[in-house]
């Protein structure tokens, strides 16, 4: 039950996040503090206006996201309005690290992007530093490594430049932050190391406290337990003397998880209910979850099933309104747990198919390497309780009398042939349309995964490895383990959400142009009306014709060769156009082969059945040559028209 520690560190050492200190809760016990804020929102001054409004963000930063994203387009309002540039660039900044924090990445780079504009505008370095640095966090949380050192890399050049302490250091624990992410653990350690002491030439005891916490989550995944606890204890003492509460919280979680580990659960517990204090005098509900959710995996080691319960009863209805996913994993396989233990086979079974519908509704690229373990525990948990029920039944059968028991007998085989016969006669059209969509799944997955594809993007990562750039050759690797894990999880759904098919396009063009060595740029464009997170696509729809666009298309030399994606809502339906300039596809058509013909006799089966779901929905797709619609013109244009997810 013990899962690698949650790296705290993430949003503790971002570059200049905030352009000042998040206002703690606490400072506004005081209605009246509230009151002048809200006050100052009226005032003629556009600068006071501003402020207010920041202020009001930074307090509800935490608590209420949807809140602080309010206040501050108002604020941003305001600066335009008055062309008030240097606010302006501060609160698109802010913008952007709320969506950092929401993980709308997208979206945080692009306000990033409009503040360092800004910056440069102004010759303002700071601001430029402060915004390169927080598009790289963007590029790490995205899994996107590369992009990231680069950005990382240049602030620290830039500081290095102005002689700027405080921005090397910043920067150190950035990169430090980013190797953690790769469990590059040895890496990390060094970084942080550097940022702790560039800190302690500054004398700045909260720098210090931040590199001493991210140095004791190294020791920590490292198994280094005693050096964790050490580190965690100086960085919460500095905290605690510099009422750096909401961080002393974070100190007492990973102090709670190293006793916790050692066995010592008690002690964990109080560590952890210290933690949880804080959390929530600042209304942190994601940290509250986790703290109770922790606790209660304390106490189920030692045995208080019911005091385990009672505990997560306290979060799951917070766990459900904030749809978080992956603790709900968590706190229903406790359920499970508890109730198993007491005997409630019921409730136990219940809460063990709610953990597996929460299991495969999220995507956690860490989770896919325990997926066939946590099969296993399901199906294993399944067929303990089957056998104890039975157990339980048999005995109470044996207590009655002997025509008693041949009557009850009876009747239960009689239940269970009545049964068997009314379910394969109401199942069996349905057995057939489920098999049906398995053999498409089956050749849609073989379709991804052809054999050429893995080959050739093997055969190019080892090429970097022969020229002894390990850097590139363990990013593409790494990238291309994420292509594999994304194909692999999707193909098991009905349906993903726009925004992860979007990754799967862009890890698998970019190994396209690695291993077909073909020089071409590509394009993907998403109408503004639609919310990528929730708007849900059939898995892999698209990927076959940028396939066919690529290999066929563009096979040979094509110059300035181009492929354009584009998604567009309109009338509840999503249209997807897939237009490239290659060869056209008259000239890349081939009676010695069927590729392209399979992967459209696939996507017209899969758009068949989904049709068949709601047989009064439009669901087509067309493919032209671009030559029959102007002879001036070169390529092909694959038009797909689905329902919007709604519809589904």
């Amino acid at each position: 039950m013990k899962k690698k520690i949650q790296i705290l560190s993430v949003q503790l050492l971002i570059l200049i996040v905030m352009p000042s200190a998040l206002i703690s809760q606490s400072n506004y016990s005081d209605n009246l503090m509230l009151d002048s804020l809200y006050k100052n929102t009226k005032t003629d001054s556009p600068e006071k206006k501003i402020k207010a409004f920041l202020s009001l963000s930074n307090y509800y930063f935490y608590s209420d996201p949807d809140s602080a994203h309010k206040y501050l387009y108002k604020g941003l309002t305001i600066s335009k309005t008055n062309d008030l540039k240097e606010n302006e660039m501060q609160i698109l900044k802010q913008i952007g690290i709320l969506c950092n924090e929401q993980g709308n990445i997208e979206n945080a780079m692009n306000f990033f992007g409009k503040s360092l504009e800004i910056a440069k505008s102004l010759n303002d370095t700071l601001s430029i530093i402060s915004a390169i640095g927080n598009m790289g966090n963007s590029h790490m949380y995205s899994g996107n490594y590369e992009e990231a050192i680069k950005n990382f890399t240049e602030v620290l050049n830039l500081s290095k430049e102005r002689n700027d302490i405080r921005g090397m250091a910043t920067a150190y624990g950035a990169l430090g932050n980013l190797y953690v992410h790769i469990n590059n653990y040895e890496k990390a350690l060094g970084y942080y190391i550097l940022s702790k002491e560039r800190f302690e030439d500054l004398n700045n005891e909260i720098g210090i406290a931040l590199s001493l916490m991210n140095i004791a989550i190294v020791y920590y995944n490292t198994k280094k337990y005693e050096n964790a606890l050490e580190n965690y204890s100086q960085a919460n003492t500095i905290f605690i003397n510099n009422n750096n509460y909401l961080n002393s919280a974070k100190c007492l979680s990973g102090i709670s998880r190293i006793y916790s580990y050692k066995g010592n659960y008690k002690k964990s517990i109080d560590s952890e209910f210290k933690a949880l204090k804080i959390y929530k005098d600042y209304e942190a509900n994601i940290d509250i979850v986790n703290s109770y959710s922790f606790i209660a995996s304390n106490e189920i080691y030692l045995k208080n099933y019911k005091r385990s319960i009672k505990l997560l009863d306290s979060i799951i209805e917070t766990a459900v309104t904030n749809k978080y996913y992956s603790h709900l994993e968590n706190i229903t396989d406790k359920y499970r747990i508890s109730y198993d233990s007491l005997g409630d086979y019921k409730k136990a079974y219940y809460y063990s198919t709610l953990n597996k519908l929460y299991y495969d509704s999220i995507f956690n690229i860490e989770s896919d390497k325990k997926f066939s373990e946590l099969e296993i525990k399901f199906e294993t948990s399944q067929k303990e309780q089957q056998i104890e029920l039975y157990k339980k039944n048999e005995e109470i059968l044996n207590k009655e009398n002997r025509n008693r028991l041949i009557t009850a007998a009876a009747l239960i085989i009689l239940l269970i042939l009545a049964s068997v016969i009314f379910f394969l006669i109401y199942n069996r059209a349905k057995l057939k349309a489920k098999q049906k969509n398995i053999e498409i799944e089956q050749k849609l997955l073989r379709t991804q995964m052809n054999p050429h594809f893995i080959f050739n993007a093997l055969s190019a990562i080892e090429s970097f490895m022969y020229k002894n750039d390990l850097d590139k050759s363990a990013l593409y690797l790494s990238n291309f383990a994420k292509l594999m894990r994304l194909i692999l999880v999707s193909s098991r759904k009905n349906f993903i959400s726009l925004d992860e098919e979007l990754q799967i396009l862009n890890y698998y063009i970019e190994f396209q142009k690695i291993r077909n060595k073909i020089d071409f740029n590509y394009e993907i464009n998403i109408s503004e009306n639609i919310d990528i997170e929730n708007t849900l696509i059939p898995p892999m729809l698209i990927q076959p014709f940028v396939e066919n666009a690529i290999e066929h298309g563009f096979s040979g030399e094509i110059r300035d060769a181009l492929l354009k994606i584009s998604f567009n809502l309109k009338n509840n339906y999503i249209f997807v156009d897939i237009t490239d300039n290659g060869k056209g596809i008259k000239s890349t058509e081939d009676p010695k082969t069927n590729h392209q013909s399979l992967a459209i006799q696939i996507t017209k089966e899969r758009l068949g059945i989904i049709a068949g779901k709601k047989q009064r929905k439009e669901i087509n797709f067309s493919i032209q040559d671009l030559t029959d619609i102007d002879s001036n013109l070169k390529g092909t244009k694959v038009s797909i028209k689905i329902p919007h997810f709604e519809d589904f």
